[in-house]
């Protein structure tokens, strides 16, 4: 330091400029530039020193006044503008800032570094900043760089004076709440705000329905664009950051425990437990939902003690990654896991796991095949070990639907299952694929089909029909109950129809009974458009016609029809010397295998039975009398009377003669009122049970079968003992009597 440098050198007029003055550089850069000079002496020798360092100044000064006509600016007038802007400010401010631009990198004209995708004009350090290389306080400033870090000054003042904070501030104010917090913390956390979102005074990011006040991250936060570590907070979002963290001290108070603290511990349970199984797992908790205190959600109808989204599991607004849990939950989720750890050791398996060996099986499966079979099984039910709903009567071995399937409360699809029921599981994968390789058609395709050919058929309509087919009996291929005495090929329940044991609604069928099905869809279609009649629609008019008519009637008449034989369109057999046009049963009435569905019926024989109802409605109003109801009057009067009397004296009646109203044959010189054949009965042409008798005809058969009952008396089963008819009927008859004679 003492040894004096060569008369006149410009190192030694530099250094004796500022002997007498405090330098503006700590003690430690002046011994580092003053060892540099040293080490420069030792390496050339005065001479060639002094020519180097004139050449090099001169070259400096030239460069020099070619940046001041160029309106670059001297670096200590760009500190003089902003202490004027915000006195107070530090001396070495814009040193500062402007020497941390680094070599071989590229800026903007405002100082930040140019983002690697920035396709602009960029600038090198030099660019922007140009120092001499003999003078360490001489610094100038591209106009453009030190006009710009003069606009960034004024607006820090700007918000300064709109009580914007500054980010250390906040720091200091957090570990006064906190001690022990990390001194980047508020730091760490502004960061997360992302340029082009919307955010709420607190820092939150904006909910999609949101229409209250939003902030940019620009509003929230601002870095001077010179200063990495001049940061300034918006005044509210600061006092909700403190605010913050003093709800987060206070639920570590109540013991909260730190998210990570759990997900520790499950590690130490189950090593191979994925880094963020607790954080996916808690953030399955909605808000507005309401939970029991191990996480799983509160049934509808619970009455005790509920906690909110919010009590359970509480996320720092400026952090994501600061969560507390509710210690309980915490120590359930911790339980949780080792009942996990303890199926795992009893070879429970992984739902997901299943999932992935069934889409080996059958490629194209439904990511989300398995977890809707499993989610059909419900608490309380007893199972088999495949998974079907044990039978009432059953007596073995039942499985509930937590020993099949075991949920952990705070996942949702974590799922683990029974080896066994697993196994099943996968097993009837393979049946179910080894049936679609034998072309077994998706029960739901063909009622997609059948929709195509109707498309006003029942949604249901196919699963209603095969659901139909009984265990043990045999069926005909198109699905009809095979004949007792048939001897070709029939099958099973089973052949034809296939339901997935698992899945209710996964059916396969026999490619020829689906075919079969189809085929008759397109006949009903076929039938449809010719004008055949729903007999259920006929059933509705009927009941129009006579609200009082039984259920079923039309298929109960219609089902006499019989195979083989001939009708007349009106549904009545075809006499025997009729040559006429006949109809077989099935042109009459046609219907599918499907007991439950609607038969049709051929649009003339449906309005012949329409006809027939009118007239049988219209007798009743003329109050004839239902023949079963005289056989029953008669059976009254003398019982042990055969059950078929009435019909056997109404069928003597012969069409084309005449009788009187008691039904005895007209004499051929009576010109008093007779009746036909049709009058005094009339057969319903679609049920021969059903007989009306005219009223007068009915009670002149009732009143002879009383006259026979007093005349011949009645004879008890003891031999000899005979019993009288009672006054009141003797009288009776002695009266009608009497006025027949007076007639």
């Amino acid at each position: 330091m003492n040894e004096q440098l060569p008369d006149g050198s410009a190192e030694e007029k530099n250094l004796s400029s500022v002997s007498g003055t405090p330098l503006p550089l700590g003690a430690g850069d002046l011994a580092e530039l003053l060892a540099e000079l040293q080490r420069m002496r030792d390496e050339k020798d005065p001479v060639s020193v002094e020519q180097e360092t004139r050449k090099g100044r001169e070259e400096a000064d030239r460069e020099y006044e070619r940046l001041l006509a160029a309106k670059w600016v001297l670096q200590a007038d760009v500190q003089k503008q902003i202490e004027e802007i915000r006195p107070g400010t530090t001396k070495m401010l814009v040193a500062k800032r402007t020497s941390r631009l680094e070599p071989g990198k590229k800026y903007l004209i405002n100082g930040m570094e140019a983002p690697k995708d920035y396709e602009g004009h960029t600038y090198s350090r030099e660019e922007l900043r140009w120092q001499p290389p003999h003078d360490l306080f001489t610094v100038l400033l591209h106009p453009e760089y030190a006009a710009a870090m003069i606009e960034d000054e004024k607006k820090y003042k700007e918000l300064l004076d709109k009580k914007y904070v500054p980010q250390v501030d906040v720091q200091k104010q957090i570990e006064e709440i906190r001690p022990g917090a990390s001194n980047k913390l508020v730091a760490t956390r502004t960061r997360q705000l992302k340029s082009g979102k919307r955010y709420l005074i607190n820092g939150k990011e904006t909910p999609k329905d949101y229409d209250g006040k939003t902030y940019s991250r620009e509003e929230l936060r601002w870095q001077h664009p010179h200063d990495p570590y001049t940061v300034l907070l918006h005044p509210e979002y600061a006092a909700a950051m403190i605010e913050a963290e003093k709800k987060h001290k206070k639920l570590l108070d109540k013991k909260y425990v730190p998210q990570d603290d759990v997900q520790k511990q499950i590690e130490e349970i189950r090593p191979e437990a994925a880094h963020g199984l607790v954080a996916f797992r808690t953030r399955q908790l909605k808000s507005g939902k309401k939970y029991l205190i191990n996480g799983t959600e509160a049934p509808k109808d619970y009455e005790g003690k509920t906690y909110s989204c919010e009590e359970l599991r509480w996320q720092h607004p400026h952090d994501k990654n600061t969560v507390l849990l509710h210690p309980e939950y915490a120590a359930a989720i911790i339980e949780a896991e080792k009942k996990y750890t303890e199926l795992l050791d009893k070879k429970y398996v992984l739902q997901a796991d299943v999932q992935r060996q069934i889409e080996e099986i059958r490629p194209g499966a439904s990511n989300l095949l398995v977890a809707q079979r499993t989610l059909r099984l419900k608490s309380g039910k007893k199972y088999l070990i495949n998974g079907m709903e044990a039978p009432k009567d059953y007596e073995g071995h039942t499985y509930s639907r937590e020993e099949l399937r075991w949920q952990p409360p705070h996942d949702l699809f974590t799922v683990l299952l029974h080896p066994e029921y697993a196994a099943a599981m996968i097993e009837d994968e393979k049946k179910y694929k080894e049936l679609l390789d034998k072309k077994y058609v998706p029960q739901v395709d063909v009622q997609k089909q059948i929709e195509d050919i109707r498309p006003r058929a029942a949604k249901l309509l196919v699963a209603a029909r095969t659901r139909q087919l009984k265990p043990g009996k045999k069926y005909l291929i198109n699905g009809m109950e095979a004949p007792k005495d048939y001897e070709g090929k029939a099958y099973s329940r089973e052949e034809l129809r296939w339901p997935h044991p698992q899945d209710p609604y996964t059916v396969l069928l026999h490619p020829e009974y689906a075919a079969a099905m189809i085929e008759a869809e397109k006949k009903w279609k076929e039938l449809l458009d010719k004008g055949y009649v729903l007999q259920t629609d006929v059933e509705k008019q009927i009941k129009k016609i006579r609200p009082r008519a039984g259920k079923h009637i039309v298929a109960r008449r219609t089902r006499r029809l019989e195979s083989g034989k001939k009708y007349l369109i009106n549904g009545t057999e075809v006499p025997e010397s009729y040559e006429g046009k006949t109809y077989l049963h099935e042109e009459l009435r046609w219907r599918t295998t499907d007991t439950l569905s609607s038969a049709l019926l051929h649009p003339e024989y449906a309005a012949a039975i329409i006809e027939a109802e009118k007239k049988y409605t219209e007798l009743l109003d003329k109050k004839y009398v239902l023949q079963a109801d005289v056989q029953r009057q008669i059976e009254e009067i003398r019982p042990g009377a055969s059950n078929l009397l009435v019909a056997q004296r109404t069928l003597r009646l012969k069409s084309g003669k005449k009788y009187l109203i008691n039904g005895t044959e007209a004499p051929k010189d009576y010109e008093g009122k007779t009746y036909s054949c049709e009058e005094l009965r009339w057969q319903h042409p679609h049920d021969k049970n059903t007989v009306l008798l005219h009223p007068e005809y009915a009670a002149a058969m009732v009143e002879a079968e009383r006259r026979f009952v007093l005349r011949m008396g009645a004879t008890s089963t003891t031999a000899g003992d005979v019993v009288s008819p009672s006054p009141a009927l003797e009288q009776q008859v002695e009266s009608k009597e009497q006025k027949e004679k007076e007639k």
